[in-house]
């Protein structure tokens, strides 16, 4: 690392300058101006940087690097942001095959003044507490005992209605508006605990789902930790919920970050298990806890012996890791059999409740008594 960042400053021009982000990531500030072609050239020149090799303790390593730029105040005018959309482009050139420069500005759509519209509904619906979680309960699979439950985040906007999340969480991912959102929905399920807490409610564990920049944050642990604290919530009721594409991205990076966070005493489920592309050496050097079947799987679970024998396979690796196994997406009695008859432990699909309102789900919670199915 210290001889990288000495490769870097050597390179560097009058008014730049380097600093180590954090892991293996540097911050190059650059005040390049004109065209994109001469921006790319400065870029270029960083990588020119690392092409000899490196000699240390008598060995010879070569080392190559991937870029993300962007670019002041056209993909942000903060610097928070301007990291994030520069990390972003960072992980599509290491997906390209490293030593590549990316811009930011290139891995997104042309604005509509539709999207623009709904960017900035959406920048006013956390001003306004428009947003808001829905609980859908996981249960037993032996007996639909209440185990869990997953927090769903929801938007109405006061003229457009119920706003679909497939609508508005890819554009809070574009936009960057998923980092304060994350956050908001972490503090949101938090209080919600402490609520029911202080009404006397038994608790359940509860789980959140995290985005890929929340989770490339180096500030992430720390923002949950005092989450936790500022609502006085065991860390062993919080489940963070992140995919198996975004871990695989950087294993080395992700098994830090989930080693720090499990410090913590939060469990960790991969969500949409099946989906991605998992090394099973990789997969066994995380520290989680749970996988949860994608339902894509689960679906079609009695249609054929294909979805039956992968389900049947990631249910013997998972146990195998001394992980718990739960389906996701189970909608029918028969679904639920043959996902028991396989040996999930857990479900939570529509069969057993939807995503509901905290006033709601909160009737589930005074007894914990068996879900009624249907």
């Amino acid at each position: 690392l210290v001889e990288v960042a000495r490769r870097l400053q050597s390179v560097l021009a009058e008014g730049e300058s380097v600093l180590r982000h954090g892991g293996d990531e540097f911050v190059v500030v650059m005040p390049v101006c004109g065209e994109r072609e001469r921006q790319a050239r400065s870029a270029g020149r960083l990588l020119t940087a690392l092409d000899e090799p490196f000699h240390l303790a008598g060995c010879e390593f070569s080392l190559s690097g991937s870029i993300g730029v962007a670019i002041w105040p056209d993909d942000g005018g903060e610097p928070d942001a301007l990291l994030d959309r520069a990390d972003m482009a960072m992980y599509r050139a290491k997906e390209e095959g490293r030593n590549a420069v990316e811009f930011f500005a290139d891995g997104i759509s042309t604005p509509t003044s539709e999207r623009l519209s709904l960017e900035l509904a959406l920048r006013r619906a956390l001003e306004r507490n428009e947003l808001r979680l829905h609980y859908q309960p996981v249960v037993a699979a032996a007996d639909g005992r209440l185990l869990a439950a997953e927090a769903l985040l929801r938007w109405t906007h006061p003229e457009l209605g119920e706003v679909s999340p497939g609508r508005f969480i890819p554009l809070a991912e574009e936009s960057g508006l998923i980092l304060p959102i994350g956050n908001r929905v972490l503090d949101m399920l938090c209080a919600q605990m402490a609520a029911w807490r202080a009404e006397g409610r038994p608790l359940v564990p509860m789980a959140a789902n995290i985005s890929t920049l929340q989770f490339r944050r180096s500030d992430f642990v720390d923002i949950v930790a005092e989450t936790l604290a500022r609502h006085d919530i065991p860390a062993s009721l919080l489940i963070l919920e992140v995919t198996e594409s975004m871990v695989m991205r950087d294993v080395e990076r992700a098994a830090y970050q989930l080693g720090e966070l499990k410090a913590l005493g939060v469990s960790i489920a991969i969500d949409d298990f099946g989906t991605g592309y998992s090394s099973l050496a990789y997969l066994k050097r995380f520290p989680i806890d749970k996988l949860k079947v994608d339902q894509s799987f689960v679906r079609e679970i009695n249609e054929g012996p294909e979805d039956r024998a992968i389900v049947a396979a990631i249910v013997g690796l998972g146990h195998n890791l001394g992980l718990e196994l739960v389906a996701e997406g189970v909608e029918t009695a028969a679904m639920a059999a043959t996902l028991r008859e396989l040996g999930c432990d857990q479900f939570q699909g529509w069969h057993y409740g939807r995503a509901e309102p905290a006033g709601d789900f909160a009737r589930r919670l005074v007894s914990r008594e068996r879900v009624t199915a249907g």
